[in-house]
């Protein structure tokens, strides 16, 4: 299994090798030096607001300044899962005709560094399970992204505040047109308002709440309170299992990964009054579909069209909830 696990790394980083020709990536480094809060001469907010989006409880600007105690994968994870973010999000090209392979490596990084299951797992314990490798695997190809040009050239770190992305960055064509709220134009082709292609592009209402608040909801200046949660969470059941004891649960499997999304997606229609769209209407139903075929022991073979079908899915549902498509994050 962990040979497998290394040659699949191995064939990822040699099919994103090939440069791109676009705007060039900064290092985790930089995005922790360079937001709206820092001095004037590196003051340079992060796209979407991004500094003050939630990440497991904490910001994702606090956790830059989290260090990796004990070489903790998650930490480590989400510094380059950050930076990639911001990368992408301001249109810095990826790997040309290998976009697709840059999407599933963050897609799947993303499914790891949301779920804060892992994020308050012993980090000792957690560098010996499949996860924790897996984290550093992408942390390493992320990291390659970010700061040694891989896929897209590398920036230099300096203190000098570039001008914004130009406005003709055509990030239209990603794969599940993941990005496209960040692009600077109004239709991008092939896309819809809300990240998909299926030209819906009323979704406007309500807004959505990650699966790190859902799994703590505080209910702080009227957000959904944990009563409200586990009384709506009641009846969204996938195997018999409640929506909450889904939040709540401390396994790490696929299974209970894309769950969790799936759970979240469901509380922020039900208690945000978040609108849908096509394509996350399918994947709802996909995903819920797949779950149920393995209700046994709760894991989903891997390699299988399941697998590959469920990582879809589960991308749509992750940036549903943390407000990269559909109406957008909650304040």
């Amino acid at each position: 299994m962990l040979y497998n696990i290394v040659l699949f790394f191995i064939l990822i980083s040699a099919a994103l090798s090939e440069h791109c020709e676009g705007l060039c990536a900064y290092s985790q480094g930089y995005w922790k030096n360079h937001n709206k809060y820092s001095k004037p001469s590196q003051n340079r907010p992060w796209p979407n607001a991004a500094e003050d989006l939630d990440l497991c409880g904490t910001t994702r600007l606090d956790w830059m300044s989290i260090s990796p105690v004990k070489g903790d994968p998650h930490t480590i994870l989400a510094h380059q899962w950050i930076a990639a973010y911001n990368n992408l999000a301001e249109g810095r090209c990826t790997s040309g005709q290998n976009d697709a392979i840059f999407e599933l490596v963050f897609a799947q990084a993303t499914v790891l560094v949301e779920d804060c299951v892992l994020a308050n797992a012993n980090p000792k314990t957690l560098k010996d399970t499949q996860a924790g490798r897996q984290m550093i695997q992408y942390a390493s190809l992320l990291e390659q992204y970010n700061a040694q040009g891989l896929s897209s050239p590398h920036c230099p770190d300096d203190t000098t505040v570039p001008p914004p992305p130009p406005a003709t960055t055509d990030c239209g064509a990603r794969v599940n047109c993941r990005f496209v709220e960040i692009c600077e134009f109004e239709n991008p082709p092939n896309c819809d308002n809300n990240g998909g292609g299926n030209g819906d592009d009323t979704c406007t209402g309500g807004c959505t709440y990650t699966i790190g608040y859902w799994m703590n909801p505080n209910g702080n200046n009227g957000k959904p309170t944990l009563a409200e949660r586990d009384a709506a969470a009641a009846a969204m059941t996938v195997c018999g299992v409640t929506g909450s004891a889904i939040l709540d649960s401390a396994e790490t499997t696929k299974w209970w990964q894309v769950g969790r999304q799936l759970t979240a997606v469901r509380l922020n229609i039900a208690l945000a009054g978040a609108c849908t769209f096509n394509e996350l209407t399918e994947a709802i139903a996909g995903a819920q579909n797949i779950l149920d075929k393995y209700c046994g022991d709760k894991v989903i073979p891997k390699p299988s069209e399941d697998w590959d079908a469920l990582i879809g899915f589960a991308t749509t549902l992750e940036a549903f909830n943390s407000g990269a498509v559909g109406p957008g994050h909650c304040p």
